[in-house]
């Protein structure tokens, strides 16, 4: 059966985003105190990467699982797609901590350990946004 998100499940969902990621920016203003940027500028920031990272993923995902499709079974694909996006989520995350809290990444642990709680932050954001995407009215389509 064909569904998708309309307009406003896709607003529901990065407003998700924008407002968890501004929270996530508030932890990390305290653990790096030094930085300077808006806990807000941060949320931005870091839903615009996520903007841009998902739908190029995504994008991808859509072609090649289109095309290997017969070639694997569905719960094949699952663990593929998230074996493949958790470094993606680290990367974002990294990059996130480089311009706005670590410049050159100096404290490599510690950041590592920061980008994998904001992954798992972004996870389940992502399980709160589809949520919020079927809950507002005209928020996802089913035919």
């Amino acid at each position: 059966m064909p569904a998708g998100p309309g307009p406003m499940g896709f607003v529901a969902f990065a407003g998700v985003k924008l407002v968890g990621y501004t929270i996530a920016a508030l932890a990390l203003k305290k653990a790096f105190p030094s930085a300077s940027a808006s806990a807000a500028k941060v949320g931005l920031a870091r839903t615009g990467i996520g903007l841009v990272a998902g739908t190029l993923f995504g994008g991808i995902w859509l072609l090649l699982s289109m095309h290997f499709e017969h070639w694997w079974p569905d719960w094949m694909a699952d663990f593929v797609f998230f074996g493949v996006l958790i470094p993606i989520r680290l990367a974002e995350w990294s990059l996130l901590i480089h311009f706005f809290f670590d410049r050159g990444l100096v404290q490599r642990g510690r950041d590592l350990e920061y980008a994998a709680y904001g992954s798992l932050w972004s996870f389940v954001l992502d399980a709160v946004g589809i949520l919020a995407a079927f809950v507002v009215p005209g928020g996802f389509w089913i035919c």
